[in-house]
Parts: C-alpha cells; structure tokens; sequence
C-alpha cells in the first residue's frame, strides 16, 4: 500500500504497454493480451483509495492510453466497432481530463494535444469506413486544437509535424466524397506550416515526407476543381522533389519506389510507371496492399498516356494501350481479392484508381468485395 505501491503498479501497467508496443504490428493477439493486462491494473488504482503518488487526473489519463491501445489492435484486427468503442471512451476520458486540468498546469498543453490524437485516431477510422461526416467533425476538432497549441509555441516542430498530418488527412477526408475546393483548403494549410519548417531547416525528410504528398494530394484536388493545367504544376513540384531521393535514376526503397511510379504516371512517363507497377506487384512482402498500389499505378498509366495530348486526339495504338493498363490495373486488383483484401472504401474513394472505375469488370468486383465482406469491416 502507499506510493510506492501504486508507483509500481502503474509501472508494471508502463511496462506491459511497452510489451505490446513492441509486437503490435505483428501480433495484434497477443499485443492485445498485455494491453488487457495494463488496463486491469490502471482500473485497480482508479477504484482503489484516493492515491497519494498520482492525481485522479493522471489515473484517468492512464485509462485513456489503455483504451487507445485497445482500438489500434482492434483496428489493425480490422474490428472496426471495437477500435469506435475504444477511441470513443479515450475522448470521453480526455475531454473530462481537459477539462479539469486548469490552463497553467504544466501538462495542459500535453492532454491538449492527447485529445488532439484521439480526435485524429476516431476522424481516421470514420474516415476509412467512408464515413464521411463524422470523419470531418473529429479532424476538424484536431486540427483545432493543433492550431491553437501552435500559435502558443510556433516553433515546436512535432506539432507542425502533426498538424501537416491532420490537414492532409482532413484534406482526404473532404477530397474522398467529392468536395475539391474543401479538400484544397486543407491542403493549402498543410502546404504553408511545411513551407515555414523549411524555412527554419530545409530538411530533406521534411521534403519528401510532408512536403511532396501534400503537393500530390493538392494535384488530385486541382484535377477535380482547376482543371489539368493546374494540377499538372503541382504533380511537377511532387517529381521534383521525389527526383532527388533516386540513385542512378532508381528509387531503390519501396515506399519511395510506390511514390515515383505514381507521380510519373501523372506526368506522361507511363512506359516507366508501368514498369514499376510490374515490380511492385510480383513483391512478396504485402502482397495485398502492393497489388492495389500496383492497380493504382496501372490506372494512373491509363490518364498517363493522355498527358499534354488535345482531347480527342488519341490515336488507335493510345487507345489500345490504355485498354491493356486498365486489364493489368484490374487484374492486379482481382489477384488482391483473392488474398484477402476487403477495403471496399479504398476502391470506391481512392483518387488513383479513378481511370479504371468505369470498367466492365469493375462493378463485378465491387460486388464480389461486398459480398466477402465481414461485419467488422463494414463501417463503424
């Protein structure tokens, strides 16, 4: 009993949390199992006598961290109501943290930003559902909270980086159901926080990381709002970028790889993108998530072989080569059904795969997709 004893429970809780940090990815089970664990033990000093070694505040905020870590495996274990369940108690246990914490405590701006987090997490889970409202809501709340942290301490890099974050995740989020100008708005934010960290560090990662897919995304959005011309420029700052982190003319990572042959794709290049979707597809690590990126490269080869070509001027052999990118682009989207993938959101919403949306095959898989589909996977 006494301090020490509450200090060690809630460290034995810390450590069981690490345990599943450190497996989550790969066994979200057993991450689950230790996660269980430390909630059991955080309930025990919530229910026990008024501690002496945490405030009530604290042992509240220890809760929400259980019940977060509990919806991430329930999400990656794709039981989409478990992970709403689990997030949803967070914000209820961080809003009443917020709440009681007063503004010149030294934690305020940390729970701040903890009820930020919880906000991005249960927007982003609406959000792959393709639940668009809600999505909106909770990210806008994030973002909100981000910007007011952020005119308090301009300079703190891990917000900006958050904050570029949840714009371009709020930015998908208004893009995906169709509202461009939305879309862009967000974009354009996240765009300008990027601009001032370079400002400050012209950091490579900063560039590849934040700043070319906020330029990809805003060329999806122009597509939809300005028209090609527009976004054509911003697909051309994304090239360049990405340009600098090849070897030899090669991207030599997986990521940077998907990246490359997207943008190019975009930019007329398809002999080459096509190539890389090839590559990408016979990859065995992920196997499901590579042959839908491998589709969204072949449909973008589709609107590739139109690049900076008046409209109606394609020629037979055009017309031919775009019928062959869209078999390869759904062929590599059947071949992903087979193996288990169920993400009826992505192929309904994904921007990259727009080309190939009007297919004859398309609809069929669509329907085969809903009809292999679990409850848990079907919006939250």
């Amino acid at each position: 009993e006494g301090p020490d004893a509450d200090k060690a429970v809630g460290n034995l809780a810390m450590s069981y949390d690490a345990l599943g940090d450190d497996i989550r990815s790969r066994d979200p089970q057993t991450a689950s199992e230790y996660y269980v664990k430390a909630f059991e033990l955080r309930q025990q000093l919530l229910a026990g006598p008024k501690s002496d070694y945490y405030p009530s505040f604290g042992l509240e905020e220890f809760m929400a961290v259980s019940h977060e870590k509990l919806g991430e495996v329930a999400r990656l274990s794709e039981d989409s109501n478990e992970a709403k369940k689990r997030f949803l108690e967070a914000l209820a246990i961080r809003d009443r943290v917020c709440a009681a914490v007063p503004p010149d405590h030294d934690y305020h701006d940390e729970f701040q930003n903890k009820l930020a987090e919880t906000h991005f997490m249960l927007g982003n889970l609406y959000r792959l559902a393709g639940d668009w409202m809600p999505a909106q809501k909770h990210l806008s709340n994030c973002v909100q909270i981000r910007d007011q942290l952020l005119v308090k301490d301009p300079v703190n890099v891990t917000i900006q980086r958050q904050l570029v974050r949840s714009y371009n995740t709020l930015g998908d989020a208004f893009l995906y159901p169709g509202d461009a100008p939305a879309a862009t708005q967000n974009y354009r934010e996240a765009l300008k926080i990027t601009q001032q960290m370079l400002l400050a560090e012209d950091d490579p990662a900063y560039r590849r990381g934040l700043l070319s897919p906020t330029y990809y995304r805003l060329g999806d959005a122009a597509l939809k709002a300005d028209g090609r011309q527009a976004a054509d420029e911003y697909f051309k700052q994304c090239e360049q970028i990405l340009g600098a982190f090849l070897v030899d003319g090669v991207a030599k990572s997986a990521s940077l790889k998907t990246e490359w042959m997207l943008v190019i794709a975009r930019r007329g290049m398809h002999e080459k993108a096509s190539k890389l979707a090839e590559e990408i597809s016979l990859s065995v690590e992920r196997q499901q998530s590579n042959l839908i990126q491998a589709a969204c490269g072949y449909a973008q080869c589709i609107s590739g072989v139109t690049f900076q070509k008046p409209e109606g001027q394609l020629t037979a052999d055009d017309i031919s080569l775009q019928a062959r990118y869209a078999d390869l682009a759904m062929d590599a989207i059947d071949r992903a059904l087979e193996k288990g993938f169920n993400d009826l959101v992505t192929l309904t919403y994904e921007p990259d795969l727009e080309p190939v949306r009007k297919h004859p095959r398309y609809t069929a898989l669509i329907e085969k997709l809903k009809t292999n589909a679990s409850p848990s996977t079907q919006q939250p």
